[in-house]
């Protein structure tokens, strides 16, 4: 089956170009031309934007369903959710909790991905704890909070299945042998929650550690030792020019003069944006939702665009969709399209080793596409080159 997008507005060598045309063969990229193509179905874009599926590495939910539920009923619902808003690939991410609990979300994701429905690509989870700080815990349930012994991890990666990323205290015992064994297992080793200093980041980024979880949010800054000054996670993550960082992009956990800050202090490869959604993504201000699941979770409610945990000590979460990221930075920093777009496609397609299948419009790739309008608005998502949005709903 041959399919073929024409007449889009797309990036060609780093130049927008009107009348483009892309034919999708076996689920990949064919061809890109400015000439029709000989093909089975044509989908004319009418001059929307054609950009690469958004790739989203800390997701929760959104839709009203948290990931942590583990029913292939609320895997589908949050993914079906954030492929509304422009996800082709995400990681499911967990809380702090029991192994059981990660065990029974593997079961579902497993469940979820065999069941025919539409879904974004999920290649696997992200374990964001159990094995952080106590000081730097945010929204996360101190309950589960532990440290990371060799027994430890390795039963729960077993538990967990497939894992794609993991994020951990790194000044913590064990954390170190941790990071070698993620780096073996071809997972993704991120700095999360943690009270580091600048030599434990340093050592952490020698074992393993490329990537810091959410900065700014659940991790050490400049503090005083005594007279001394120390550095905390968020100026070695400037200072170490290899680790990329994430950041929510939703403007209000990181409001826009931060997130200019950032983009000045750090090589903008380096630089990923990420919804950190929580289930409330897609619901109106004043609903109560839940981080985690519902029999072991903590409330949040959504309030001005945001999730807050209910005393308003700290935010939860967000409630942001993917687009939604690009739209602030393009917005509110002044980063051009095309850039904003590079740091929710090209950069964790990197980040994830992925970047030779998936984050550009390049013959071979995979066929994760949307089509914008004017006001980066979502109308149509395809994965591997199927049509599986189109004017915000679902096609079954």
């Amino acid at each position: 089956m041959r399919t073929a997008i024409i007449n889009a507005r797309m990036l060609i060598a780093d130049t927008w170009r009107d009348g483009q045309h892309l034919l999708v063969e076996n689920g990949l990229i064919a061809a890109l031309s400015e000439s029709a193509f000989d093909c089975d179905i044509t989908v004319d874009a009418a001059g929307a934007t054609l950009c690469p599926g958004l790739i989203d590495l800390h997701v929760h939910g959104g839709g009203g369903y948290d990931f942590m539920d583990a029913t292939t009923e609320t895997v589908i619902g949050a993914a079906q959710a954030h492929l509304m808003g422009g996800t082709t690939t995400l990681l499911p991410t967990t809380v702090c909790s029991s192994d059981d609990e990660v065990h029974q979300l593997a079961l579902a994701l497993s469940s979820a991905k065999t069941s025919g429905a539409l879904l974004p690509h999920m290649p696997g989870l992200h374990l964001e704890g159990p094995y952080f700080s106590k000081e730097q815990a945010g929204a996360q349930d101190p309950e589960y909070i532990t440290i990371p012994s060799p027994e430890r991890f390795k039963r729960l990666l077993e538990k967990a299945g497939d894992v794609a990323r993991m994020s951990v205290a790194v000044e913590l015992p064990g954390a170190l042998e941790l990071g070698d064994y993620l780096k073996e297992k071809g997972i993704l080793a991120a700095i999360g929650h943690s009270n580091a200093d600048y030599d434990e980041v340093l050592s952490a980024a020698e074992h393993g550690y490329t990537h810091v979880t959410h900065l700014y949010s659940g991790m050490s800054s400049l503090h005083r030792v005594g007279a001394r000054r120390v550095l905390g996670v968020v100026e070695s993550a400037y200072l170490i020019d290899e680790l990329t960082v994430e950041i929510i992009a939703d403007g209000i956990h990181l409001p826009p003069e931060l997130l200019r800050l950032i983009l000045k202090c750090k090589a903008h490869d380096k630089i990923i944006l990420v919804t950190d959604a929580l289930g409330g993504m897609g619901l109106p201000d004043g609903s109560e939702i839940v981080l985690g699941s519902k029999k072991n979770g903590r409330k949040a409610v959504v309030d001005g665009g945001v999730a807050y945990m209910p005393d308003r000590s700290c935010y939860a979460g967000s409630v942001v969709s993917a687009m939604g990221c690009v739209r602030t930075m393009v917005e509110k920093t002044g980063l051009t399209l095309a850039e904003a777009l590079k740091m929710m496609t090209v950069n964790p397609a990197r980040a994830l080793k992925l970047q030779e299948n998936k984050g550009s419009l390049q013959p071979g790739f995979d066929a994760d596409l949307l089509l914008i309008d004017n006001n980066m608005r979502v109308q149509t998502v395809f994965v591997a080159g199927k049509m599986a949005v189109k004017n915000g709903k679902v096609l079954s």
